[in-house]
């Protein structure tokens, strides 16, 4: 166990191969201002876990978290317009997440729904695969538009699997949305 000195909370710390992350606390904050400074701590951890698992290659491991005073914005503006379209149009979303890593060029390249073989993907199974989505855009998402398109195609569901583009999660918090690539 380990003392969180900004929250004062006891949390037990899971360490995820050589970088720590810790579990979510029940946390009362003092201000939404404090709020944020953790939130913005919690997406630090979540780029590290990131770059720990090889998810971010160069530039393209993108992780966006909703402001807690703001709402209509997002902390850590990726380079597209993927997250905003989502969070605007999900205000269950707290978090997002889209990578491109090699391994999921490989499994968007074939642009074809997981085989429910392993138990990681069985996280996406539900109610006759309906948990993720494959999108056939147009590849590179430089226009509001395709973004939209994107999240309506999304809808509900927790990951979207963008045929020949690259994978995408979101989650009620950043933890969440970071499982559904690491684990």
């Amino acid at each position: 166990m380990s003392t969180d000195a900004h929250t004062q909370t006891r949390v037990q710390t899971k360490t995820v191969e050589g970088v720590g992350f810790l579990s979510p606390p029940a946390t009362n904050f003092k201000s939404k201002y404090e709020e944020r400074e953790y939130i913005k701590g919690r997406l630090a951890a979540a780029f590290r876990i990131f770059a720990r698992f090889n998810l971010n290659e160069g530039a393209a491991g993108h992780i966006t978290a909703r402001d807690p005073i703001e709402a209509d914005t997002f902390l850590n503006k990726p380079a597209s317009t993927i997250h905003g379209a989502i969070h605007a149009a999900r205000s269950d979303v707290i978090c997002a997440a889209h990578t491109h890593s090699v391994y999921g060029r490989a499994i968007c390249a074939l642009g074809k729904p997981l085989d429910m073989l392993t138990l990681e993907a069985c996280m996406f199974y539900k109610s006759f695969r309906q948990d993720y989505y494959i999108y056939d855009g147009k590849g590179v998402v430089l226009e509001g538009e395709e973004a939209a398109q994107i999240a309506k195609a999304l809808g509900d569901k927790k990951a979207a699997i963008l045929k020949n583009h690259r994978l995408l999660t979101t989650g009620a918090t950043i933890e969440e949305t970071v499982h559904w690539f690491t684990h």
